[in-house]
């Protein structure tokens, strides 16, 4: 047979498969995936496909021969490395997963799915390293847009962890604003403690009681938030003032008084907080930086978090 004709024939064979198998025609594209790669033993594209029809006859785990040799033939391909990781993961060899996933970011550092993955294998090999190298996959994910609910809840766990307490606050912040959990709010409460801002944390508290009014945790967060407070007023009173009354929001204000919120403020009602949010943006525009509800201050955008 001539090479042009052998070629087409691969490919004739090839197609077949991929036919066969969105057909649910398995048995079939497998004896069709194996006579491809018999005609041409080195080309992947042939055992790409012949190992995803014996994955979905036989399992991943059944596959990982063909997906060795389609990374064999073609290693700069990053899904190939991927599927070949999940089929190693699959098959219980975890460590070869890991090896796989990381050629594939190799390959392209920006490949959602392996990254995806290898975080979540790193979660569940857990020795050491894998919880720094898994963190720096999440700040990955976050970089190009693609954490899910799950995955940002993570990200801001792992900062909170790393001692990185402001930057664990703003995901902690976007996570509650997409799921207004109790758990989100309690655990962006912990982060403002850690920075040593009660009013703050309280607040956040407060809401996953609010939320969750039966859960010890929330209850006994909002007790010892609340002592603590207490003992800084005690001790206020019994020192004298550190710094002028004119000085006191240099360094802090309450954002809600900032945003222009008075009396009582429902936490719950974020339309409310983005409208009086937007306001303070254009407030500080057309005033260069004054706010007309709050005399002697001066706020930079560039410093509203």
């Amino acid at each position: 047979m001539k090479m042009n004709d052998a070629v087409a024939n691969v490919d004739a064979l090839i197609k077949k498969v991929i036919n066969l198998r969105s057909a649910g025609n398995l048995d079939e594209a497998i004896i069709c995936g194996k006579a491809a790669t018999k005609e041409a033993p080195e080309n992947a594209n042939a055992w790409w496909q012949l190992g995803h029809a014996l994955a979905k006859k036989h399992g991943l785990a059944n596959a990982i021969e063909c997906f060795e040799k389609t990374c064999e033939f073609a290693p700069s391909f990053a899904e190939g490395w991927c599927q070949l990781g999940l089929a190693y993961e699959k098959a219980g060899r975890l460590d070869d997963a890991v090896d796989s996933y990381e050629m594939a970011l190799l390959n392209d550092d920006e490949h959602t799915r392996t990254l995806k993955l290898l975080a979540a294998a790193l979660e569940t090999r857990d020795i050491e390293d894998d919880a720094e190298n898994r963190l720096e996959l999440l700040r990955k994910l976050e970089e190009i847009g693609e954490l899910d609910d799950s995955e940002r809840f993570d990200l801001a766990f792992a900062l909170n962890k790393n001692k990185e307490y402001h930057k664990a606050q703003r995901v902690y912040q976007s996570h509650y604003l997409i799921t207004g959990t109790a758990a989100a709010a309690n655990n962006l409460g912990v982060a403002y403690n850690h920075q040593g801002k009660n009013l703050d944390a309280l607040d956040c508290y407060r809401l996953a009681n609010k939320a969750e009014p039966d859960d010890e945790l929330y209850k006994k967060n909002v007790s010892i938030t609340l002592d603590n407070i207490n003992k800084y007023e005690i001790l206020a009173i019994r020192k004298p003032i550190i710094i002028d009354s004119r000085e006191f929001y240099r360094n802090y204000i309450n954002p809600y008084v900032l945003m222009g919120f008075k009396g009582e403020v429902d936490y719950t009602d974020i339309k409310a907080i983005q409208k009086q949010k937007k306001s303070l943006y254009q407030e500080i525009k057309l005033e260069d930086g004054k706010v007309s509800w709050l005399s002697n201050v001066s706020v930079s955008a560039t410093h509203l978090d």
